[in-house]
């Protein structure tokens, strides 16, 4: 069987000897009229007053977007948000975009025209979050602890509107909704002492209720809750399947059951081999971004098995603490030790990377060169041609091969009973 899976802006093309089970999510219709539904959920949100009533101040606006790491369709619904603020008064000065980088780098001025819209950069002003540089307001502590700070700009506005995209997350539940304000603006101490909670095994995909780092999100979104939110979930063809509106978390919340329907996909076993790509770029970008994919594919490869993940990886491996923690330690439960002595934004991820190799191998390929990934836990390969033969060497002729085509928007399990 010949396949052909997304890495980067391209493709990569294979060809299985034998069957394979394909994991993609159920097949929805695209919004016939994606401006019309935006417009649409804008006058008729859940759980608070229409976008008009909502909106209307003489004070500033900030609208925070995601970054370069999220596809939402920014360049779509930013112009209908903008306009719909004209409409009611709130003149082009008024309103600012915020990017939500979180800890990630700043877009450049090219992404920013491509991502957020050209429109935004000639009507409104366009600010980079910076976690580590911007100012900051501190406005409280939660119980967990974590020391609330926001970008002042932001928190100076008169009216905030969240937007992004609804997927699954790997500790957080779920993306979109609270996590444009928390963390994706909030200050870089701020971020890193919430993160300590993802070592908690409750803090995992699709679960929202019982989960210590939703629980914190809310805490710490509480201290500024937003007036609005516009949030979307994308088919793999980055088209649009659904659009929610309105309060904040009502809102993300029914976001989350259009997730859950469009993109769950159980499986009766586990596979031997498991061949998966993020869906190309920007969620194959690095080897951090990269790891949600793995945690997918890995979930449903059985002990002993091996996950093949096609990521290019053009901006390299990810930030310094991640790539020092896998260099530095042999074992998951050592990263774990020392995260639990002094815990370090981005070293968190090499915890559970480094465990998820600990069930089966991972060979990954991408563009980095194969020394810079030795001692990463990952098995590093050039070709998806060499990943096969590799595998086909350690489980046989005729593993039981599943493919993740969009292995970063699928979320597979293996049904209840099963091992």
């Amino acid at each position: 069987m010949r396949f052909q899976l997304r890495y980067g802006d391209g493709d990569t093309a294979f060809t299985l000897p034998g069957k394979a089970k394909v994991l993609v999510p159920k097949k929805t219709k695209p919004l016939a009229n994606p401006e019309k539904s935006i417009a649409a959920s804008l006058a008729n949100p859940i759980g608070c007053l229409p976008f008009a009533d909502v909106m209307r101040t003489k004070g500033k606006v900030a609208i925070i977007v995601n970054d370069e790491t999220r596809v939402a369709r920014t360049e779509v619904f930013l112009p209908i948000l903008v306009n719909e603020l004209n409409k009611i008064g709130v003149q082009d000065r008024q309103i600012f975009a915020m990017i939500a980088n979180g800890t990630h780098r700043p877009m450049t001025k090219e992404e920013i025209a491509k991502k957020v819209s050209s429109f935004a950069l000639e009507r409104i002003k366009v600010y980079n979050h910076r976690s580590k540089r911007d100012e900051m307001v501190s406005l409280g502590t939660t119980k967990a602890g974590t020391k609330v700070a926001y970008n002042k700009r932001v928190m100076d506005a008169d009216r905030i509107i969240l937007t992004g995209s609804i997927v699954y997350h790997f500790f957080a539940g779920y993306g979109g909704g609270r996590k444009a304000l928390f963390p994706g603006v909030a200050a870089y101490d701020s971020i890193e002492q919430n993160h300590l909670m993802t070592i908690d095994p409750r803090a995992t995909f699709g679960k929202l209720k019982g989960n210590p780092i939703e629980k914190d999100f809310q805490e710490a979104v509480a201290f500024r809750k937003p007036d609005f939110l516009l949030n979307t979930v994308l088919d793999e063809e980055k088209r649009m399947v659904g659009v929610v509106a309105g309060d904040y978390r009502l809102a993300h919340e029914a976001g989350c059951r259009i997730v859950d329907q469009v993109y769950g996909c159980p499986v009766s076993e586990p596979a031997d081999l498991v061949i998966a790509s993020c869906g190309g770029y920007p969620k194959d970008i690095n080897v951090f971004q990269a790891h949600k994919t793995m945690e997918n594919a890995v979930r449903v490869t059985r002990k002993g098995g091996v996950t093949i993940l096609l990521a290019e990886c053009r901006d390299g491996i990810g930030p310094r603490p991640f790539v020092q923690c896998l260099q530095k330690f042999a074992t998951s439960a050592e990263i774990k030790e020392q995260l639990l002595k002094k815990f370090e934004f981005g070293a968190h991820k090499s915890f559970f990377l480094a465990r998820l190799t600990e069930k089966a191998d991972v060979f990954l390929v991408s563009s980095l060169p194969r020394k810079s990934l030795q001692g990463l836990f990952v098995k590093p390969m050039a070709t998806i041609e060499e990943a096969l033969q590799k595998a086909y060497e350690k489980l046989g002729p005729h593993p039981l091969t599943y493919i993740l085509p969009q292995g970063g928007l699928v979320f597979p399990w293996v049904e209840k009973g099963k091992k």
